[in-house]
């Protein structure tokens, strides 16, 4: 039988931890002196093409934003002496795996979830509100002490809430942790602004707009059945859990709804064997997260362009997308299905800037509905997959591949002006330690 994760008794909180900027984090855990200095990561350095991903709070102190374009801020960066990197996501998904192991063996949360890369929920069994708080701050030190990752963390009784609470650790005095109890709650919500509420996206914020709300308590003051239609059951959930009411299923939560995989080209690409490269690169990555999280996908959509902003050059844009008989995670079939999209979208005399490859309609892998007249042996398959897991994670990302995926990634990918270095998953780039003799005569009582 699955594990009942419905909130068993009044003893149970729901915890939410959140990592702080968390790119910026992961960089400067191997470079300890930009831990005051203004940081930002961005998608892409090369000449200034880039958008920020990632900031410190020193760097949005000065104006930097999340989505800047480098090219607008590059007074501002240089003038502030801002230190700028690559996203390097190979070095932020191992940094990431290593939290979660934190937390699972800790052993004070369990039913633990990733949400997103810089994001897990789970449960504590506390007496009071004092002593979830403890436990939890009890955690956030164990991740900071392993990994050197500043956290924030919620505790309430609703997945909402406990989102609630991270956000008031981010904003406001709070050491580590936030919980959101019955009694403070109307407190919060009066204090927190509805486009901040987890579930209230750009369609719903318009409608908030329109009806004039503007913080969540006020939201919770609409009638239900109103909410419901014109939120769907989407919004009712939002709305009941900033209640108090539990109706989110927290296995629903680590799934993703799709996978996706996308780049700027470090120069232009013109041939379509080089866009294949790109592409059965990008699908590899997207099948192997979709394998870690036991999932399989129903169908896949690529998609290439040019440089938008290249007046000079002939504009162009194209996608699709591709279904399966029967829901899959083999790499092979899904990068096979990704050519044939290229075949149909690639347009001769391109110059192409920009391709990815998105996975979508994800579902377990545990509930796969079959095909009668599929030839594919499922079980082999699977089985490959596996031993290809297994192979890379020993020796290194990359060990097998396909030969479509080509041995050099230069001839493609994003060119970063700092060096990405993957300290934690590359023997070559591990940290050097040099020490200096001491000089100083030994004086002798």
């Amino acid at each position: 039988m699955p594990e009942d994760k419905t909130i068993s008794n009044s003893s149970e909180w729901i915890f939410h931890i959140d990592c702080n900027s968390f790119f910026v984090s992961c960089e400067r855990i191997f470079r300890p002196a930009l831990w005051h200095v203004p940081t930002v990561v961005t998608s892409n350095m090369e000449n200034l093409g880039g958008i920020i991903v990632s900031l410190s709070k020193e760097a949005k102190q000065i104006g930097l934003k999340r989505g800047d374009p480098l090219f607008q801020v590059k007074g501002l960066i240089e003038k502030n002496r801002v230190a700028v990197f690559t996203a390097n996501f190979d070095l932020y998904h191992d940094i990431s795996q290593r939290i979660m192991c934190v937390i699972r063996e800790s052993g004070i949360v369990y039913f633990v979830e990733q949400y997103s890369i810089d994001e897990m929920f789970g449960r504590i069994q506390a007496d009071s509100v004092e002593d979830v708080i403890n436990k939890a701050r009890t955690v956030c030190q164990m991740i900071t002490k392993a990994t050197d990752v500043p956290v924030s963390s919620g505790c309430a009784k609703t997945f909402t809430l406990a989102k609630v609470g991270t956000w008031f650790v981010k904003h406001y005095a709070y050491k580590d942790v936030c919980a959101i109890t019955p009694e403070n709650r109307e407190r919060a919500l009066s204090l927190l602004p509805i486009a901040d509420v987890w579930g209230i996206g750009r369609k719903y914020r318009r409608l908030m707009e329109a009806k004039h709300i503007r913080t969540a308590l006020e939201f919770t003051h609409l009638q239900s059945g109103w909410v419901r239609n014109n939120m769907t059951v989407i919004g009712l959930r939002t709305f009941r859990e900033l209640l108090g009411q539990p109706c989110v299923d927290i296995s629903e939560l680590s799934q993703n709804k799709s996978v996706s995989t996308t780049r700027t080209f470090s120069r232009m690409l013109k041939t379509k064997d080089e866009l294949r490269e790109a592409i059965s690169n990008f699908a590899s990555s997207c099948t192997r997260k979709l394998r870690s999280q036991h999932s399989v996908c129903c169908g896949v959509s690529v998609f290439i362009m040019s440089n938008p902003h290249r007046e000079d050059q002939m504009a162009y844009g194209n996608s699709n997308t591709a279904t399966f008989s029967v829901p899959t995670n083999d790499t092979m079939e899904i990068v096979r299905a990704a050519f044939a999209i290229l075949d149909m979208i690639f347009c001769d005399g391109i110059l192409y800037k920009r391709a990815g490859v998105t996975l979508i309609n994800i579902l377990s892998d545990d509930a796969v509905q079959q095909d009668l007249f599929d030839k594919k042996d499922r079980v082999k398959s699977k089985q490959l997959m596996k031993t290809l897991d297994k192979i890379n994670s020993k020796f290194g990302e990359g060990t097998v591949r396909m030969v479509v995926q080509g041995l050099d990634e230069t001839n493609w990918h994003v060119r970063s002006d700092k060096s990405a270095r993957c300290f934690t998953t590359n023997i070559h780039d591990i940290v050097e330690v040099h020490c200096t003799p001491c000089t100083k005569k030994r004086i002798d009582k």
